[in-house]
């Protein structure tokens, strides 16, 4: 179906944003591209994901985060296993100056 509207969904962390985009989906707005995440003050992320009206469509939507790499490939590993897709390009942010990082990765179900 072709998209016909969009928006962004925000939200201050994962679960909320979780809790957003699920509530998107129940409302027939599916979300569309990667995940967004913004290091917005010293100790606050910001999270972000676009929904749109048409587009694919979606049953469920989570976020796998980890400051680990390797712990972070683990856990998208096992979304993958559990019937999950990842949805656009993972986000980087950087917490810290430095290496001191977090990864994320959003992941839809048909």
């Amino acid at each position: 179906m072709a998209i016909t509207a969009i928006q962004t969904a925000t939200a201050g962390s994962v679960a909320e944003l979780v809790t957003v985009v699920k509530a998107h989906i129940a409302a027939s707005r599916f979300p569309n591209g990667g995940l967004v995440g913004v290091h917005a003050t010293p100790t606050k992320t910001e999270y972000f994901q676009v929904v749109a009206t048409g587009g694919t469509a979606a049953t469920d939507y989570d976020i796998v985060v980890s400051s680990d790499r390797a712990d972070f490939t683990v856990k998208c590993n096992a979304k993958i296993t559990a019937g999950f897709l990842p949805l656009g390009d993972m986000s980087v942010i950087q917490l810290t100056p430095g290496r001191m990082v977090e990864y994320a990765q959003a992941f839809t179900k048909a």
